[in-house]
Formats: structure tokens, sequence, C-alpha cells
């Protein structure tokens, strides 16, 4: 209840006051509802027949206690959980790889994981449990245990501006490498690095991200916002001059390394084929509804899934999408017959959504957001001119009256393949996951068969349930062909579907490219 103006440390703080956020991307009822936020559990059964939760291993449920939950039909298998509110990774389901059905082989990575309904809740965030859990259905999914290790796209990356930055500028220049979380005894929080600098007298701070899809949040917020706060909580706010070299793509340097990262899923399809080419770039904030300023401004009551981030409506669409433009012209070149290529590149659609006259408009290209929940949770799906998903661009391809015969899916915005990239953008958009074993030997690219789809390209639940009820074929390596044929071709009437890898076997080029933009900052 204290005036904002008397608070320190909250200048990049968003929203209007009392409702105001460090952190925009989440929707009102997470950080002010506490009916919304904590009315359950994520617990892990015993042998003795007690539940440990998840987040917080301290907090255990008795059996006795657990069985009267259980007698009140408050204990749920997480595989029958639908969260009404996540970050945009609650996915429980089967691991279908093996099989549709347990019966017939599918996997259920979180058998012995409950949700248990806690009048009052446990006081621990519902938002929080349920993440973790998604973690521990990636890492099942993966194969890749639960030791802890540096991903090692990351330190070839450090490595790379550590020993450029020196050659350079010798010790005048001391480059540190800050995490949005930390592991302990591998890595550091951003905003600790940074009291750490500011504790050993510096004074002057350089802010980096790795040169990828520019986006406001991640700059504003995730690195900029963090380590503000972090110095003037630790008393240096005023003492600090801060520069940032922000993601920004759109290079020579970037667009050249897209293009060697596509390659091996180009030289997968015949000479002359007829490909599309969907550009993926990260993902959308919450949330449908407008941001919880507009509702201040207007006189309404503040809708509890309205988002604190001022750039609810606009998302991160700009910048990735001059990215898109930028990079399409490489890919062209690299490629297309008319430039001396093997096949014929497509860009666009012709089942766009909106009223779109210019071909270049974002609703008729096929630039696409990965991260990007199903309906009826994200996006706006009565807005003509809406943010096209991945598999939107694919549903409308596929219901053209002449569907393409191969697709490829560039990967544009991560650095190296991460959950994300293997898990969780393929969740959201009804692709088939990679087998353990491609997974674990670090092969991400994918291929597969799609049969048509006649409900179309429309975000509707109607259309959403179809399209997630496996209509077309999820073929996976475990379970058989991808029913090409000799010539890596699918059955007639099927789509060929490729999505590539991200930069792991550009890590040395993304790197150098990575500290001529720090040197460009210095």
């Amino acid at each position: 209840n204290v005036d904002p103006s008397l608070q320190e440390c909250i200048s990049t703080y968003v929203g209007i006051w009392p409702y105001l956020s460090a952190m925009g991307l989440m929707p009102w009822a997470v950080s002010y509802n506490p009916a919304i936020n904590d009315q359950s559990g994520i617990y892990q059964l015993q042998f003795d027949g007690s539940y440990v939760n998840l987040l917080d291993p301290s907090i255990i449920i008795s059996a006795e206690d657990g069985d009267v939950y259980e007698a009140n039909e408050k204990v749920i298998p997480v595989i029958d959980y639908a969260a009404a509110i996540d970050r945009g990774r609650a996915f429980f389901g089967l691991d279908k790889r093996y099989g549709d059905t347990v019966e017939t082989g599918a996997v259920d990575h979180l058998e012995g994981y409950y949700k248990i309904l806690i009048p009052g809740g446990d006081g621990l965030n519902d938002l929080d449990e349920s993440y973790n859990l998604y973690w521990v259905r990636l890492v099942a999914i993966m194969g890749i245990g639960f030791d802890v290790s540096i991903n090692p796209s990351q330190i070839i990356m450090e490595n790379e501006v550590h020993s450029g930055m020196y050659a350079l500028f010798g010790d005048k220049v001391d480059v540190r490498f800050g995490m949005y979380e930390a592991v302990e005894g591998l890595t550091r929080r951003e905003e600790d690095v940074a009291v750490d600098f500011a504790d050993e007298g510096f004074k002057k701070m350089l802010l980096t991200r790795e040169t990828t899809d520019n986006n406001e949040y991640a700059n504003k917020f995730m690195t900029y916002g963090y380590v503000q706060r972090g110095l003037c909580r630790a008393g240096y706010e005023d003492e600090i001059e801060i520069k940032q070299v922000r993601q920004v793509g759109r290079t020579p340097e970037y667009n050249t390394m897209l293009v060697n990262t596509i390659k091996p899923a180009f030289e997968r399809f015949q000479d002359g084929a007829d490909v599309s080419v969907l550009y993926a770039t990260y993902g959308l904030p919450y949330q449908k509804n407008k941001a919880a300023i507009d509702y201040q401004m207007a006189g309404q009551t503040i809708s509890s899934f309205s988002s604190n981030m001022p750039w609810a409506q606009e998302v991160f669409a700009e910048n990735a999408f001059n990215n898109y433009f930028s990079a399409r012209s490489y890919i062209e070149k690299a490629y297309d017959l008319k430039y001396g290529g093997k096949y014929n590149l497509n860009f666009h659609k012709t089942a766009g959504s909106g009223e779109c006259i210019n071909p270049d408009c974002r609703m008729s290209t096929l630039y696409g957001y990965s991260l990007y929940p199903v309906y009826p949770f994200f996006g706006y799906p009565e807005d003509p001119d809406r943010f096209q998903s991945l598999r939107d661009n694919v549903e409308s391809l596929k219901s053209q009256a002449v569907p393409p015969k191969h697709i490829l899916i560039a990967l544009s915005h991560w650095y190296y393949n991460s959950g994300d990239t293997a898990m969780a953008l393929r969740d959201m958009n009804a692709f088939p996951l990679s087998s353990e074993e491609d997974i674990i030997n670090g092969e991400f690219i994918m291929e597969w068969c799609e049969g048509p789809t006649t409900a179309g390209p429309d975000d509707t639940l109607e259309n959403r349930q179809y399209t997630e009820s496996y209509v077309f074929d999820q073929k996976t390596k475990l379970r058989g062909t991808f029913d090409l044929n000799e010539n890596g071709e699918c059955p007639e009437g099927y789509v060929h579907i490729i999505i590539t890898e991200a930069f792991d076997d550009q890590m040395d080029d993304f790197s150098r490219g990575y500290f001529n933009r720090i040197r460009g900052g210095v």
C-alpha cells in the first residue's frame, strides 16, 4: 500500500499502480489473484502412500490425509490434468512415439504424479508447480537424465567471446555470462553477475544477448530489467553506466548461418521439388485479452487473464518479421531454381486470413510463431489479422486448392537446440517428436507425412480439436516409416514436412558473429 513513487528499484516495472509487475508476460491473475494462483499442488506418490510436493519436497501430505483427499475426488492423475493457466508449457500427455495408447506402447512419463486440490492451497504458486512438471516430462522424453551440465554450444560461445575480446582489448574488458536462473556450481543469475562487477569497482557495463530474432521482452525485461533491479537493490543504481547490445538477427552473418543451418534439411528433398518455406520465430505472450493498462485507461474492470505487458496485442512482431524478410532473400538466392538453386521455393499462402492485397503482408506470408499454445487460451481467434502459429500456416497450405507437396520449417530464433525446439513447439503445433536416440545423438531434424485436412486454417475450437485428434499421420522413426517412397515423397494427397535444427552445427560462426556484435558495443 505504499505509493509507487516512494518505492525503489521498480523503474522497469509495467502496468498501473497497484498492478505493477516486473514480469509483464504473466497475466494479472497470477500476480494479484490468490484465488487463482494457489488452489492445488503437484505431488509425487511415495511407496508408503504419502505425497511429496514436486516443487518443495519439505511439503508432505501423509498417507492418511491423502486417503481423505482421494475419497473426496481431489486427487487427479496429471495425465488427466489440463492446466487452467500456465506458462505455455503445461503439456502432460502421453509420449506417443511408441503408440497411440498405453496399451499399444505410448508412455506416461508422469505416472505417479498427481494434482491435489487443497482448500486454501499449499503455499506454492500453482503456475510454478505445473511448470516444474513440464520439465520432468521434458527430461524424460529427451532421455537426457538429471545430471547437470552446460550445453556444449554455450561453452563454444563463451570460449569464442572470451578469446576474441582478450585478443582485441586484453584485460581492459571483462566478459562474464549470466543466466535467467542459476545452476549451483555451474552458472549464475545475470543480476548477480552485474552486482559482482559493481562490487569489484566496475563503473561501465555492457549488457548483451545472443543475436537471434529481436524482441522487446527479452531485451527490456529479461536482461535490462533484471540487471537494473539487481544493481538498484545492491545500492548501485546511480553508479553504473549501462549500455546494451540488443538482439538483432538481420545481418549478413546471421542470414548466412541460417542458410547453412537449413542446408541438411533441404538436401532431403529431391532436386526440382516444390518446397514451401515456413519461417519460425519464437512465440507470443499472454493473452487473448487486452493489457491491464488498456482496461484501466478505459475505466473498465481488469480481466483476470489480461497481461501487464504493454505489448500484449502488438507482441514481438516487428523486428522478427523484418528478420524474416531479410533472411528470405538469402534463402532464395541459396536454394531457389531462379537463382541457380535446386528447388522451386514458395513463401506465401493463398488461404491466409484477413483482407490482404500485398502478398508480403504478414497474413499472406509463411512467417509464424512457434510457441503459440492452442485455442482458446492464446491469440485473437476472432481477429482476421491475428498472428499466425506454425500450425495455422501448415493448415492454410494443406487446405489450398492445390496443396504443396513439401514444407520446410526453418527455425530461426534459437541459437541451439533445446527443450523448446525438441518438444515444446512440437507439442504446441501437433508435430511429432524426434526419437530419444536421435535427441541424445544431437540429431533434431524431423520429417513426416500429413494427410489432407478439410477443417481449414481457422483458429476455432472445433478445428483445433480436429487438428489435435491425429487425423493426420504422425509417424516417427520408432513407429516405422515416414510413408516416404524411394524418391523421398509421401503418398498421393499427403504433404511431406521437414523441421530443421537450430544453430548447433554453426556455433563457431554464430559465436564469432556474436563476438563482433559485442565488440561494436564495447
